[in-house]
Order: C-alpha cells, then sequence, then structure tokens
C-alpha cells in the first residue's frame, strides 16, 4: 500500500529540524485517517527519532495492527524496543521484521549491534555483509564492520575498509569518527596523522549542528560552580572506576556535582555514583538536541565529558554548546576535535611537551596522574579480597587480560621474542573476544609464526565471577601492557592484585597512559622506552626470581600509597584544575548571542 500523501511533506520537515511542524501535519491526517498505518509509522518514527518513547510505541504499534504483514513496521518497533532497553522482545521483533522483508537493511545493524554486545561477532558480521550488499552505499554497516574487525584482530583490515568509506564519504561524520577512533589501536603512525584524523572528525560534525546562544551563567570567578560529569558508563564499566572519585572527589564547598546519565543499565556501580553526586538525572531517552537544551536547562556551568569517541557518546549535543565550559575527560586516549570541547584533562606523563599542537582543546594537565583508581570491591562495597595464590617454583607466566583490539602486531613481536627468551615460559591471555574461537585461533597462529609454541599460550574468555575474575592473576607472574594502546584500568587492576606490569612509553596518550600509572605509583623500573628495552625488562624481571617475589609481596600496598589511590589529594587537584579553567571563561570577553 502506497504511503499517505503528507508522509513525504513531513520527512521533509523534520529532515530540515522542524519536528513540531513534521507532527503537526502528520497528526492532523491522522485526525481524517485513523486507520491509515502509514501516518501511524511516520509519526511513531518521529517520535522514536525524539525519544519520546512510550508515544512512539503507541504510533509504531498501531501501524502494526493495521499491517501486519509490514517488516519495516516490526523493525520500527524493534528499534523503539532496543532503546527502551527491552532486549528480548527487541531481538524477536527485528528476526520477525527480516522474515516478513528479508530486502531490509536497518534491523541487519540493529541486529549485528545485540550480536556484537552478546560477543557473537560471527553472526555480527554476517548480518554486516548482508546490509553492505543491500545497500553498499550507506556506511553505517562499513563502520560497524570494521569495529567488529577491531574486536576479532583485524585492524588493518578495519583501516583499509574505513579509508576507502572516508573516500567515498567525504564529509560523513560517522566515517570520520570511526577511522579517528581506530588510528589509537594502530602502530606505526605518525602522531600528526592520528591528530588530524581527529579534527577532520570535529569538522565534519560541527558542520551539521548550530550552536545554541551563549549561556546566560554569571561570570563570576569564585562563586561555587554547578560541575556536570557525562557518560553512557555510569554503570559496571571501566570508566567507573576512575569516575567515582572525580565525582565524589570534588570538594563540596566550591563545586556542586550533577552526574548526567545517558546509559540503560544500572546496577550497584550506578547505585554508587548516584549517591556521590549531589544530584542525578537519568537522561537516556533524550535525543541529541533534548539532551543539550536539559543540559542547559539544568545551569550547568561546567561539562566533563567522559566518553569522547566512543560508543553512546554525547558530541552532538555537545557541540550545540549548552554550557559556558565543556571539558573531555577520562574515557577516550584522544582529542574530540570539536571546537565546542575547550579544554582537555591529562598530565604531563601521558601528554608530554609539545603534545598539545596535536589536540583541538586546550590540555589542563592534572599531575602527576590525571587518574584516580577506585577498586571494583570499594565501588560494590564487598570485601578486598584474598592476595592472589601463586605456585612456588612454576615457570615464569606472563599475562594480558587486555582487550584483543590493543593486540596489535607489534606487541606480539615483543611478546614471542619473550617468550623465546625466556625458556619454559607461558602466557596467558584473558579478554571477552577469547570466547570466539576463531579470534583464538588467530592470535595462537599469529604467535606461533613468530616461533612460539601454541601450548605455551593459554587464552580464556570468561570468569564466573569478578572474585574469579581476580584469583587469575594467580596464574600470572608479570603483566605485559599492549602497545601502542596500552592499558588503564587493565593496569591498575593489576597493581592491586600486587602484579607488576611492564609497559612502554609510545608517542601518543594512548601509548603513555600505563607510564603515568606506574610513575605516579613509584616503578619506574617497570617503564621501557624502545620495544627492544620492553623485552629485556621482562627477560631481567623473569631471571631475578628475589626481584620478583618482592614485587608480589609490596606492589599492591605501593599502589595503594601513591597518588592513584588518594581519593582526596585527586578531589583536590581536580576541583584546583577546574577553578582555573572556570576562571580563565570569566577572563575571556563574551561573544555575542
Amino acid at each position: 500500500m502506497a504511503d499517505h500523501p503528507v508522509v513525504a511533506q513531513a520527512r521533509e520537515l523534520f529532515a530540515q529540524g522542524k519536528a513540531e511542524q513534521a507532527k503537526a501535519v502528520v497528526m492532523r491526517a491522522l485526525q481524517k485517517s485513523p486507520g491509515d498505518a502509514s501516518l501511524n509509522y511516520t509519526m511513531g518514527g518521529m517520535l522514536t527519532e525524539l525519544r519520546d518513547l512510550d508515544r512512539a510505541a503507541y504510533f509504531v504499534g498501531r501501524a502494526m495492527e493495521l499491517d501486519p504483514s509490514r517488516g519495516l513496521y516490526a523493525s520500527a518497533m524493534g528499534e523503539v524496543r532496543l532503546y527502551q532497553g527491552r532486549l528480548p522482545e527487541a531481538v524477536t521483533l527485528l528476526e520477525r521484521s527480516l522474515d516478513l522483508d528479508p530486502t531490509l537493511y536497518s534491523p541487519r545493524i540493529n541486529l549485528a549491534s545485540y550480536a556484537v554486545t552478546e560477543y557473537d561477532h560471527d553472526r555480527a558480521e554476517r548480518l554486516l555483509r548482508e546490509a553492505i550488499a543491500l545497500r553498499p552505499e550507506r556506511p553505517e554497516a562499513v563502520v560497524n564492520l570494521s569495529n567488529v574487525m577491531v574486536d576479532t584482530a583485524r585492524a588493518g583490515e578495519a583501516e583499509a575498509m574505513l579509508e576507502s568509506a572516508a573516500a567515498t564519504h567525504p564529509e560523513n561524520a560517522i566515517v570520520a569518527s570511526a577511522l579517528a577512533n581506530l588510528s589509537n589501536y594502530l602502530p606505526g603512525l605518525d602522531p600528526s596523522v592520528v591528530a588530524t584524523r581527529h579534527a577532520e572528525f570535529g569538522r565534519r560534525l560541527s558542520r551539521y549542528v548550530r550552536p545554541m546562544p551563549h549561556a546566560p551563567n554569571p561570570r563570576d570567578p569564585g562563586r561555587r560552580l554547578r560541575v556536570a560529569f557525562l557518560s553512557p558508563d555510569f554503570r559496571e564499566h571501566s570508566v567507573a572506576y576512575f569516575a567515582d572519585a572525580a565525582v565524589s572527589g570534588l570538594p563540596r564547598e566550591g563545586f556542586e556535582v550533577l552526574g548526567l546519565y545517558t546509559g540503560f543499565v544500572e546496577d550497584a556501580v550506578t547505585a554508587r555514583l548516584k549517591a556521590g553526586c549531589d544530584r542525578w538525572i537519568h537522561m537516556r531517552d533524550l535525543a541529541e538536541v533534548r539532551l543539550a537544551e536539559e543540559i542547559r536547562r539544568a545551569g550547568v556551568d561546567i561539562v566533563i565529558e567522559l566518553s569522547g569517541l566512543t560508543q553512546g557518546n554525547s558530541l552532538i549535543s555537545l557541540a550545540l554548546r549548552p554550557a559556558p565550559v565543556q571539558v573531555t575527560y577520562l574515557g577516550y586516549p584522544n582529542s574530540t576535535g570539536l571546537p565546542a570541547i575547550s579544554h582537555r584533562i591529562t598530565d604531563s606523563a601521558s601528554d608530554g611537551e609539545g603534545a598539545d599542537a596535536r589536540y583541538t582543546e586546550r590540555l589542563v594537565r592534572l599531575d602527576p596522574c590525571f587518574l584516580c583508581y577506585t577498586t571494583r570491591w570499594e565501588l560494590e562495597g564487598t570485601p578486598r579480597p584474598a592476595a592472589p595464590a601463586r605456585t612456588a617454583g612454576r615457570p615464569v607466566t606472563f599475562g594480558s587480560f587486555n582487550v584483543v583490539s590493543k593486540l596489535s602486531g607489534v606487541t606480539l613481536d615483543a611478546w614471542a621474542d619473550i617468550l623465546r627468551r625466556v625458556e619454559g615460559s607461558r602466557l596467558v591471555l584473558k579478554a571477552r573476544s577469547m570466547g570466539n574461537p576463531r579470534v583464538q585461533e588467530r592470535l595462537r597462529a599469529a604467535l606461533e609464526s613468530r616461533g612460539v609454541d601454541g601450548s605455551r599460550i593459554e587464552m580464556i574468555a570468561y570468569a564466573p565471577s569478578h572474585a574469579d575474575h581476580l584469583a587469575l592473576y594467580g596464574r600470572v607472574d608479570v603483566a605485559l601492557d599492549p602497545f601502542p594502546y596500552t592499558g588503564t584500568t587493565t593496569t591498575c587492576e593489576a597493581l592491586s592484585m600486587s602484579t607488576p606490569v611492564l609497559t612502554l612509553r609510545g608517542a601518543t596518550h594512548a601509548g603513555r597512559v600505563g607510564a603515568s600509572i606506574l610513575a605516579a605509583a613509584g616503578m619506574p623500573e617497570l617503564i621501557a622506552g624502545s620495544p627492544a628495552e620492553y623485552v629485556e625488562n621482562a627477560v631481567a624481571l623473569a631471571g631475578d626470581r628475589p626481584r620478583l617475589g618482592e614485587y608480589h609481596r609490596t606492589v599492591a600496598d605501593r599502589f595503594d600509597a601513591s597518588p592513584v589511590r588518594d581519593r582526596a589529594g585527586f578531589g583536590r587537584r581536580l576541583g584546583d584544575a577546574l577553578r582555573r579553567v572556570w576562571i580563565e571563561y570569566c577572563q575571556t570577553p563574551a561573544t555575542p548571542g
């Protein structure tokens, strides 16, 4: 059945940003033709875009009742249920939509995204390749497929795919974002290339938005400031391990803290973070413009976004400039590229002299380390686990619990060299992606091609509980940091379990955070300046059992006594830094508008 005549008009208005006019056009038509499925579907689609999800579900559901044979309508309802977090129902609807209409593109994208959350990368790849075959001119499936490739140790293939997509879609911000993000993982890229890719993303995104009028907040340098932390990851997530100290540690005499949570899942970690804020707003159902309007309405002076270019970010909202001062911190190892974000919090070890030119933001260095770590057991209020039990006299075992995407070819080169030189040594790798047999095969083959017997490598995908996960450190004598994108949470976790971590100081922030953590923790001897030194450090430590034993006895206590675990000191340093940023803003002449 053909669409109602006003549908095209409504879509045109909506695309022009005239959502209220578009809805009014459809509502007038619905008053005359309430039984028209296309009108109900169109209204539901617009409401979904606006994240008015309950009303969207009503109208899309009505369209399904009127025409149950249209796969497009089942797909639209599946998308609504995804946004509502009703995942089993969403998957059923999306699969039904493909049964009704195998030519649909969007259900494949959504089902592939769900498959990735279940670590079913094979299904995700199949669905995305089908989507590309159906609509080769659209970039979404290409971008998502590149992410699957990165997750399954194929970063080189992902780069080639994204470079081709960037040439085909020279103004597409989604493609530019994916290519910039991928650049953090690729060895051998000149830092200037990485910086250019991030700036290009910011340029593309900024073209599509018009900033809001200038925020009316009083420019008083000494007043109490309203600071908002914005993230989709206020839950059991690596960001939460570091956000906790920031949220709860800011001195309340100078700051009021808002938590702006855009994620779906709420758990014990969410509850703790919420309790650490003076005010908490769950914004999961808000579209980009509405989110920006809520930030403005809340009277936020400084908004600190914790996502960068990672999944679920709110950069479109921040490009609208809802707050007077906008800062990026923590969740992403590079520039956002957005002119609307004025500052980035880092430290001198992670971003040394000369790094400023690689950022569109002004760098705020929070020395000695820009991070403060909260353990999982502290987040959940459970007892500290026992120290890992290590078997005396066993062969030295190296380990990494970093995600597969960080296990670059140069990392595997170094690890293979270490294993060849340390007789009888073993390597334990743990990552959820290793639940995919093809990932294990790929990594094992890569190490075997470098002269390592595959029987010396143990790969673990999953531990039944976090306590079981931490107990696995009992199998690891020395943790090996990957490069050029080093670990952060994994490094802190290993140190908290009294496991020494060897790292290589890289050329960019992504490759220097491990060095920042170890230097602040008082263990600079574990930092290498070159791949050759990294290998030598590992070989030397493996051959010095008394020194290794001393690390196992003392690392956790040394780490706990360091600035990386000093919540009060970190809160003061962060507060001082934010105050300096605010004073700088107050001293800048106001712009019209």
